[in-house]
Parts: C-alpha cells; structure tokens; sequence
C-alpha cells in the first residue's frame, strides 16, 4: 500500500490484533495521504490507543472504520483524546463494539474537533438512555450529520423520545436508524416524518399506519405550531383518549385544517368529549372521521352538540364494526334501536369514502339488537321484513 502512493487501506477481515495494529500505527508516518483507513478484528483497547498515539500522522483521513474490534470506554477514550488530529472526518463507523455508557460520553465531549462528520455508525455498543442523551446534547458541534445508526442499542422509552424532541439539533438528518418493529422506537420514526413534512410544507401529513400512541399524538400535537397550513391530517393507531386530549388542546394551531381521520384509535367517549370541545378552533373543517373508536351513545352527543362550531362540515362518519357481526358491543352498549323512534333519511358515503351511486330511494340502514348480542336483526330499504343474521357467521361485509 505504501509503494502504491494510495489513499484507501483496507484491512477488513485481516484478523487484526492488538500487535499488527500496533505495527500499523507506526507505519502512519510513511502514509500521509491516507484518506480512508477500514480495520476490523480484535484490536481491544491497547489496539485503538497504538493507532490513537499516532494520528497526527494522518491528517488527512476521512472515513475511519474501527467495525467489531472488542473496543470498550478505554478504547474509545484514547481515540476521542485525540480527534483533533483529525478535523476533516466525515465517516466513522464504532459498529459491533462495547463503548457503553461512559465511551459515548467520551466521544460526544470530543465531536467539536470533527466538524464535518456526516455518517456515525453506532450500531450494537450497549448505549442506554444517559448514552443517547450525552449524543444529543453535543450533536450541534456536527451539524453536518446525516446518517445516524443506533439499532441493537439497549435505548428505552425515555432516551427514544430525549432523541425525537431534540432531532432539530441535528438539521442535515436524512436516515436515522432503529431497531424496527419495537413500538417504543415509534417516536422517533414518527419525528422523522414529521420533520420530512414541515421541511417539505405541504399540507397532507398521512400517518396511517404509523402505530401511533399516545406518546405519540403528544409529539405530534407539540408541533402543530410548525404546521400552520395544515389541511388533512390522517391518523390510525391506538392515541387512546390521552392522545385524543394532547391532540384536540392544540387543534388553536392548525386553524385551517379541513380533513380529520381518526378512526381505529379507541378515544372512546371521553376522547370524543375532547375532540368536541375544541372544534371550534377547526372551523374549516368539512370531513370528520371518527369510525371505530367505541365512543359510544354520549360520545355521539358530544360531537352533536358542537357541529354549530363546524358549519362546513360535510362528512361526519361514526361506524362502528367488528370483525365477526358488523357491530361494535362497546359502541351500542345493551341500547336497543327502535325504527320508530327516529327517521334516517340521508345519503352517505361507504367505508372507503367514495361516493354511492344515486338510487330512487334514499338509502337506510337501522338494525336492533337482543339483550345477549347472539343474533342481530336488519333491515334495507329494498325488504320488507327484518332479517336475522347469527353474530358468529363471517360476513365481513356487513357494516352500519
């Protein structure tokens, strides 16, 4: 490599120990124009302090690979004690170590002497919640970072959601990468793509899909404030009535917003008190979609009692079902519906929000239920009897 006059040294997969890195180390010298250095073995600590010792040697690196070598917080600390050797590194990859605790605070007190790093791969080095936080609390000495990797960290709920709130202090961040599939990593996919959106200023913000919580909403809802054109806000997942709160106390920063879906959430009916009480600070909005959400009887009253704070609204969907029936036991609660009591007499639109074609009579749909919920009874506009349908059949299409 030396005779080479090159500038990329690879020694991956070399089974470098503690000796050749030490021998490497004091080869340095004879490598001034060494920009990319790729090492892997089982260096240890002794292994990183020999190439550490050395640095000043090669000023000019920029990506420094030190992947699955058995460093600890000692190893780590005579790397960081001597960055500033190194001012114009862009890549540094720490994957496979066990840095821990105390190696990232190391390395975080010592990000102010490379500048211009824009990949950090952390991957699996026992970080925990204090690690994340001394990360974050110096990621404005690299404001360059773009590609951050965390995955297979012991991170818990507190330190994901330290990162999420703080992502700002990292402005350049295009790929964060967590463990997927672990809810209390939603957050901060969910800051993710809510930074995307501010950054992008739209005014569709789609979150469906997202397993969205109630910690969540609450993110979401603290933001508002950077969304003031925000028109359609989609949402599905689980935000509870806690989430529903978070979410109606900020509706005062979206003013213009005109389509709301919150259907599949569970709100229940005091979820539902609170969208209603603060409706009015939505007065745009022509499309509510509050299906699925076992707000029950009162809940509906709630909505009712505050659509004069909504005079545009158009759609106003509350379905309810199941997967076995087409009804919802949380949702109807032992109430038995009576034909005679009410008239429904009002065009509406399916499930997937398109429009039903125009028929000669309006269509209707009223169903009454017995006091065990083993059978229910419907009827269409086209019958002219009750017909009874065994809630244990699968008739998935059936819905009111």
């Amino acid at each position: 490599f030396i005779r080479s006059g090159g500038d990329n040294l690879d020694l991956k997969d070399k089974n470098i120990g503690e000796n050749e890195a030490e021998y490497l180390a004091k080869h340095f010298h004879l490598m001034p124009n060494l920009q990319t250095l790729n090492l892997s073995g089982e260096i240890g600590d002794n292994g990183a302090k020999y190439i550490a010792d050395h640095l000043q040697h090669i000023p000019n690196l920029r990506a420094f690979s030190v992947s699955n070598s058995k460093i600890g917080e000692n190893g780590i600390k005579c790397l960081a004690d001597h960055f500033h050797h190194i001012p114009n590194l862009q890549k540094l990859d720490l994957s496979y170590n066990i840095i821990g605790e105390n190696g990232i605070k190391y390395l975080a007190d010592h990000f102010h002497h490379i500048p211009n790093l824009h990949t950090l791969n952390l991957y699996k080095n026992k970080i925990k919640d204090i690690g994340v936080k001394y990360l974050v609390d110096h990621f404005h000495h690299i404001p360059n970072l773009q590609t951050l990797n965390l995955s297979k960290n012991s991170i818990g709920d507190e330190g994901a959601k330290y990162l999420a709130y703080h992502i700002q202090h990292i402005p350049n961040l295009e790929t964060l990468s967590t463990d997927e599939g672990h809810l209390r990593y939603t957050i901060i996919n969910v800051a993710m793509d809510i930074r995307k959106f501010i950054r992008s200023g739209g005014d569709n913000l789609d979150l469906k899909d997202k397993n969205i919580g109630e910690n969540e909403a609450e993110y979401l809802a603290k933001h508002f404030h950077l969304m003031p054109n925000l028109q359609t806000l989609n949402l599905s997942g689980n935000i509870g009535e806690n989430g529903a709160k978070y979410l109606a106390e900020h509706f005062h920063l979206i003013p213009n917003l005109q389509t709301l879906n919150l259907s599949g959430n569970i709100i229940e009916e005091n979820g539902a008190k609170y969208i209603a009480n603060h409706l009015q600070h939505i007065p745009n909005l022509h499309t509510l979609n509050l299906s699925d959400n076992l707000i029950g009887l009162n809940g509906v009253k709630f909505i009712a009692d505050q659509l004069e704070n909504i005079p545009n609204l158009k759609n106003l969907i509350l379905y309810s079902f199941d997967d076995d029936c087409g009804y919802d036991e949380g949702y109807i609660d032992n109430y038995e519906m009576d034909s005679s009591d009410y008239e429904y007499d009002e065009s509406y639109e399916d499930l997937w929000g398109e429009e039903e074609e125009e028929e000669e009579e309006d269509e209707w749909l009223e169903n009454m239920y017995d006091d065990d919920f083993d059978y229910y009874y419907r009827m269409d506009n086209d019958e002219d009897d009750w017909n009874c349908y065994d809630e244990n059949e699968d008739d998935e299409n059936e819905y009111y």
